[in-house]
């Protein structure tokens, strides 16, 4: 940090109530973090200060003090007009909408308001021409998007992760027809098949994560549009309690990664045709049954699974020959009793977590996978954690593993949410 500051690489303000010192950079700096706290409210520039000549800008807060409002963008707009860089995450404070001012800053390349409380954009941000990565995925969960046009001359686009309660309702967003660099489309709405067309044409799209709508499973039926570009899915259909639309995901043969949050009322076989699926996470799927497990145990090249909130049978069996290169394996607020792992099942595991499950006992069968280096348990039922210490009932099963983690904090997993 100190030769970035000595070689103009990078500059930092303090402006809490705590530092005495709040030099101003040179005209060589282009990369300026500002610090702030609580006292944010009363923040301006001063009269000597000018950042015509920065080119990034990254505001950090203290906690959850950090405060931001409509004033002290609008200086950030009017004084930073060069800007390639905007990173203003995790703005806490009241609601606010962002000024119509931003729509002045053309040369930004990268803007995001991760976690931040904004509740609407100005129809100016169909300004940013220039615009490469563009994050909307505020704490508030929605935004206001003033029109549906609003992305349509944005033809740099590469990257866009839209606010994950926005309403497929509205009117569908358009994206730039030119616009093919666009890489990752997150929380695209979707009701009907044509809401997908618009991705045939736009062949670099390589990451997808769409949230279904009342009536999208029964409308996309029976679509026969393939996505042979697709690298990485993503399926949300937590909102209106709908079943997971596996024509979607069918749809997808060349994926790699695949997450799904909604309800699995079947796991079909033709899922084994996804040759290249090596990482899938289920969140929220409900009721799993013994046929589904026997569907996911034959998955060809299945590297890392993922289940999370969810009801495993009752007595869980992983057969022999099952999960044949499965390397990682987390179970996360799962609701099952026994587990069995017979010889010769999950012969390539390393890792295991169990974390906020009713399962009574490590699996039997467990001391036959040799290749497990890693065994982390946490927050479990306390006759679970009786059973594991040396001369425990359950000792033999977990005294071949190299490392032994237990905790028993209740803590919150925030990848889930």
């Amino acid at each position: 940090m100190l030769k970035a500051k000595e070689g103009n690489f990078l500059h930092i303000i303090n402006y809490s109530a705590a530092a005495e010192i709040k030099p101003t950079p040179n005209d060589r700096v282009r990369r300026l973090a500002i610090y702030l706290d609580k006292t944010v409210d009363r923040y301006s520039l001063g009269k000597d200060e000018h950042y015509g000549h920065v080119r990034s800008l990254l505001y950090f807060g203290r906690g959850n003090h950090y405060l931001m409002n409509s004033k002290v963008l609008r200086s950030l707009f009017k004084n930073f007009t060069l800007l390639r860089v905007l990173k203003f995450e995790f703005m806490n404070g009241r609601e606010f909408k962002l000024p119509d001012e931003v729509g002045n800053l053309m040369h930004l390349r990268f803007l995001s308001l991760k976690d931040s409380m904004i509740k609407a954009v100005p129809s100016s941000i169909a300004n940013l021409v220039c615009l490469h990565t563009l994050d909307l995925r505020s704490r508030y969960g929605y935004i206001k998007i003033p029109n549906r046009n609003v992305f349509s001359k944005m033809e740099k686009l590469r990257h866009i992760y839209l606010p994950k309660h926005q309403s497929a309702r509205e009117k569908r967003l358009l994206f730039a027809t030119e616009a093919v660099n666009l890489h990752t489309v997150v929380n695209i709405g979707i009701q009907q098949g044509s809401d997908l067309d618009d991705f045939v044409k736009l062949t670099n799209v390589r990451k997808l994560g769409v949230i279904t709508f009342d009536g999208g499973e029964k409308k996309l039926k029976g679509t026969n549009i393939i996505f042979k570009h697709l690298q990485s899915l993503s399926v949300d259909s937590r909102f209106e309690d709908l079943a997971i639309p596996w024509n979607i995901v069918l749809s997808c043969p060349n994926i790699y990664k695949l997450r799904l949050r909604g309800h699995i009322t079947e796991l079909p076989e033709d899922l084994l045709c996804l040759k290249n699926l090596t990482k899938l996470k289920l969140i929220n799927f409900g009721d799993l049954k013994d046929d589904h497990i026997k569907v996911l145990e034959k998955l060809p090249s299945l590297r890392m699974l993922f289940a999370w909130s969810g009801n495993f049978p009752a007595h869980l069996v992983c057969s022999e020959g099952g999960f044949p290169f499965l390397e990682f394996l987390s179970l996360y607020s799962l609701e099952f009793k026994e587990w069995k792992v017979e010889k010769g099942a999950m012969p390539s595991l390393c890792r295991l977590h169990i974390e906020f499950c009713t399962l009574e006992a490590v699996p039997d069968g467990l001391q036959y996978i040799t290749t497990l280096k890693e065994l982390t348990i946490g927050a479990m039922l306390p006759e679970f954690f009786s059973r594991l210490g040396e001369g425990g009932e359950d000792f033999y099963k977990i005294q071949h593993v190299q490392s032994v983690i237990i905790t028993n904090n209740m803590r919150i997993n925030e990848q889930i949410r």
